[in-house]
């Protein structure tokens, strides 16, 4: 992730030939500039990339209450080729949760925590850093069910999100103030976990934490959530980032059609 924000950079200092320019300079023309500049120099995939951390860039300004209005929110993005998003099947992840972390010596392969933190975030959708951070007294019961209080670190949202019971069941610290996955490590670390993980559980796909948030909102289009619900559960700022999800479900079932016997 460090790498790709200094390519972004580099790239961004390339282009506006590493003059100082202020944000009231970025208007339409400007970052359709940047773009054709971006795609004459660099793959489609990682222009992609590169203007998406621009974007980011603006939402954090605006956050900041530097910037009032995120300029790139009207500005259509660079879609990726074969930009497929992985996300694991309902059989996939009931493979995953009853795979053991524990290997043959009755060592742990890796700590339970990543395995809990992961199953979590399929059930609720929420971001490492939403998940990292979350609390124990975050989570408050209303009858039978338990609801999670938060504010998104990424739309600076508050939000009250009603839990699966499969999400409860991974919590830690229910109604105090330590962290409800306490010590776990980096989104790296973790991502090495979950491929032992996958792999143990003879998955192929390639498995990082950012797979339960697809996971999440696949499963939501399947059980016949909205796409506007799922913009709200996903914190979308833009709907068309949230049809991806129902493109994406497309296009796996032309496939699944493609893979059926040919006689």
């Amino acid at each position: 992730s460090k790498y790709k924000w200094i390519s972004s950079y580099k790239y961004f200092k390339e282009y506006v030939k590493n003059s100082n320019i202020s944000f009231e300079q970025i208007n339409r023309n400007f970052l359709e500039g940047y773009k054709a500049y971006l795609l004459s120099k660099i793959s489609r995939n990682s222009a992609s990339t590169y203007f998406s951390i621009l974007s980011q860039l603006f939402e954090k300004a605006k956050i900041d209450k530097i910037i009032q209005y995120n300029p790139m929110s009207d500005i259509r993005g660079i879609t990726q080729y074969g930009s497929l998003k992985t996300f694991l099947t309902m059989e996939e992840l009931g493979l995953l949760i009853h795979t053991s972390n524990i290997g043959p010596s009755g060592k742990e392969y890796f700590p339970l925590v990543s395995k809990k933190a992961f199953v979590f975030s399929c059930f609720t959708g929420l971001r490492f850093q939403d998940v990292r951070s979350l609390k124990g007294d975050q989570i408050q019961i209303e009858g039978k069910n338990h609801y999670l209080y938060f504010i998104s670190q990424k739309s600076n949202k508050a939000d009250r999100l009603k839990l699966h019971p499969i999400a409860v069941e991974q919590l830690s610290n229910i109604g105090t103030t330590k962290l409800a996955f306490p010590e776990l490590v980096s989104k790296d670390i973790i991502n090495k976990h979950l491929k032992k993980w996958s792999e143990k559980a003879g998955i192929k796909k390639h498995v990082t934490f950012h797979v339960a948030k697809h996971t999440f909102a696949t499963m939501s289009l399947n059980a016949g959530v909205d796409i506007y619900t799922l913009k709200e559960l996903l914190h979308h700022s833009n709907i068309r980032t949230t049809e991806i999800y129902a493109k994406l479900l497309s296009e796996s079932k032309d496939k699944a059609i493609d893979m059926l016997p040919k006689f």
